[in-house]
Protein backbone atom coordinates (compact mmCIF):
# COMPACT_ATOMS: atom_id res chain seq x y z
CA UNK A 1 0.00 0.00 0.00
CA UNK A 2 1.44 3.36 -0.97
CA UNK A 3 0.33 6.95 -1.51
CA UNK A 4 -0.01 7.93 -5.15
CA UNK A 5 -1.76 10.80 -6.89
CA UNK A 6 -1.68 12.96 -10.00
CA UNK A 7 1.03 15.25 -8.55
CA UNK A 8 3.31 12.61 -7.09
CA UNK A 9 6.19 11.14 -9.13
CA UNK A 10 8.30 9.88 -6.22
CA UNK A 11 7.77 6.16 -6.90
CA UNK A 12 8.33 6.59 -10.62
CA UNK A 13 11.48 8.68 -10.11
CA UNK A 14 12.93 6.21 -7.61
CA UNK A 15 12.40 3.25 -9.97
CA UNK A 16 9.83 1.59 -7.70
CA UNK A 17 7.29 1.30 -10.53
CA UNK A 18 9.78 -0.56 -12.74
CA UNK A 19 10.47 -3.00 -9.92
CA UNK A 20 6.77 -3.53 -9.20
CA UNK A 21 6.12 -4.29 -12.86
CA UNK A 22 8.67 -7.12 -12.61
CA UNK A 23 6.67 -8.72 -9.79
CA UNK A 24 3.03 -8.97 -10.91
CA UNK A 25 2.23 -11.19 -7.91
CA UNK A 26 2.57 -8.13 -5.64
CA UNK A 27 -0.78 -6.48 -5.01
CA UNK A 28 -0.35 -2.69 -5.17
CA UNK A 29 -2.95 -0.60 -3.34
CA UNK A 30 -2.86 3.14 -4.01
CA UNK A 31 -4.13 5.47 -1.32
CA UNK A 32 -4.27 9.24 -1.00
CA UNK A 33 -5.35 9.59 -4.64
CA UNK A 34 -6.94 12.92 -3.75
CA UNK A 35 -4.16 13.83 -1.31
CA UNK A 36 -6.45 13.68 1.72
CA UNK A 37 -9.16 15.42 -0.34
CA UNK A 38 -6.97 18.44 -1.04
CA UNK A 39 -6.93 17.96 -4.83
CA UNK A 40 -10.70 18.40 -4.94
CA UNK A 41 -10.62 21.71 -3.03
CA UNK A 42 -9.97 25.31 -4.03
CA UNK A 43 -6.44 26.72 -3.77
CA UNK A 44 -7.48 28.96 -0.87
CA UNK A 45 -7.71 25.90 1.39
CA UNK A 46 -4.18 24.64 0.62
CA UNK A 47 -2.52 26.01 3.77
CA UNK A 48 0.60 23.85 3.42
CA UNK A 49 2.03 25.70 0.39
CA UNK A 50 1.96 29.27 -0.87
CA UNK A 51 -1.32 30.37 -2.40
CA UNK A 52 0.27 31.22 -5.77
CA UNK A 53 1.68 27.68 -6.03
CA UNK A 54 -1.65 26.13 -5.07
CA UNK A 55 -3.48 28.38 -7.55
CA UNK A 56 -1.10 27.35 -10.34
CA UNK A 57 -1.63 23.64 -9.60
CA UNK A 58 -5.42 23.85 -9.36
CA UNK A 59 -5.60 25.98 -12.53
CA UNK A 60 -3.55 23.39 -14.45
CA UNK A 61 -5.72 20.55 -13.15
CA UNK A 62 -8.87 22.46 -14.10
CA UNK A 63 -7.42 23.08 -17.56
CA UNK A 64 -6.83 19.34 -18.00
CA UNK A 65 -10.37 18.57 -16.81
CA UNK A 66 -11.69 20.66 -19.70
CA UNK A 67 -9.10 19.43 -22.21
CA UNK A 68 -9.84 15.76 -21.49
CA UNK A 69 -13.61 16.22 -21.11
CA UNK A 70 -13.61 15.00 -17.51
CA UNK A 71 -16.40 15.68 -15.04
CA UNK A 72 -14.25 17.50 -12.46
CA UNK A 73 -10.89 17.35 -10.68
CA UNK A 74 -11.91 14.26 -8.71
CA UNK A 75 -12.68 12.45 -11.96
CA UNK A 76 -9.35 13.57 -13.45
CA UNK A 77 -7.38 12.44 -10.40
CA UNK A 78 -9.10 9.07 -10.14
CA UNK A 79 -8.84 8.51 -13.91
CA UNK A 80 -5.10 9.17 -13.81
CA UNK A 81 -4.48 6.73 -10.96
CA UNK A 82 -6.81 4.13 -12.48
CA UNK A 83 -4.83 4.28 -15.73
CA UNK A 84 -1.61 3.11 -14.08
CA UNK A 85 -1.02 -0.51 -15.05
CA UNK A 86 1.06 -1.16 -11.93
CA UNK A 87 -1.77 -0.27 -9.53
CA UNK A 88 -4.26 -3.03 -8.72
CA UNK A 89 -6.57 -1.39 -6.17
CA UNK A 90 -7.42 2.17 -5.16
CA UNK A 91 -8.43 2.83 -1.56
CA UNK A 92 -10.83 5.77 -1.45
CA UNK A 93 -12.24 7.49 1.60
CA UNK A 94 -15.57 9.28 1.71
CA UNK A 95 -17.56 11.26 4.19
CA UNK A 96 -21.16 10.36 3.30
CA UNK A 97 -23.45 8.34 1.02
CA UNK A 98 -23.56 11.11 -1.56
CA UNK A 99 -19.77 10.96 -1.97
CA UNK A 100 -19.99 7.20 -2.30
CA UNK A 101 -22.54 7.55 -5.09
CA UNK A 102 -20.44 10.22 -6.83
CA UNK A 103 -17.30 8.09 -6.58
CA UNK A 104 -19.09 5.04 -7.97
CA UNK A 105 -20.35 7.14 -10.89
CA UNK A 106 -16.83 8.44 -11.56
CA UNK A 107 -15.35 4.94 -11.44
CA UNK A 108 -17.73 3.93 -14.24
CA UNK A 109 -16.00 6.47 -16.52
CA UNK A 110 -12.95 5.41 -18.54
CA UNK A 111 -9.44 5.93 -17.20
CA UNK A 112 -7.10 8.32 -18.98
CA UNK A 113 -5.49 7.19 -22.22
CA UNK A 114 -1.72 6.74 -22.54
CA UNK A 115 -1.50 10.09 -24.39
CA UNK A 116 -3.50 11.84 -21.69
CA UNK A 117 -1.28 10.34 -18.97
CA UNK A 118 1.79 11.52 -20.87
CA UNK A 119 0.34 15.04 -21.02
CA UNK A 120 -0.37 14.95 -17.29
CA UNK A 121 3.22 13.89 -16.57
CA UNK A 122 4.55 16.67 -18.78
CA UNK A 123 2.34 19.38 -17.32
CA UNK A 124 1.65 18.46 -13.69
CA UNK A 125 3.92 17.34 -10.90
CA UNK A 126 5.11 18.52 -7.53
CA UNK A 127 8.23 17.38 -5.73
CA UNK A 128 8.01 19.12 -2.36
CA UNK A 129 7.43 16.53 0.35
CA UNK A 130 5.73 19.20 2.41
CA UNK A 131 2.75 19.07 0.05
CA UNK A 132 2.91 15.37 -0.80
CA UNK A 133 3.19 14.13 2.79
CA UNK A 134 0.09 15.01 4.86
CA UNK A 135 1.96 14.07 8.05
CA UNK A 136 3.94 17.30 7.58
CA UNK A 137 0.87 19.53 7.21
CA UNK A 138 -0.07 22.04 9.91
CA UNK A 139 -2.61 20.66 12.35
Amino acid sequence: QLPFNILDRRYENLGVVKILLQYPQILVIARSTLLQGLLSKDAETWAMIRYDEAKKITAKLDELVVKFGRKNRVDLCFAFVRSQNWIDVIAVGMENKQQLAENLEIFELPPLSEDECRMVREQVSYTDDYLLNPALWPR
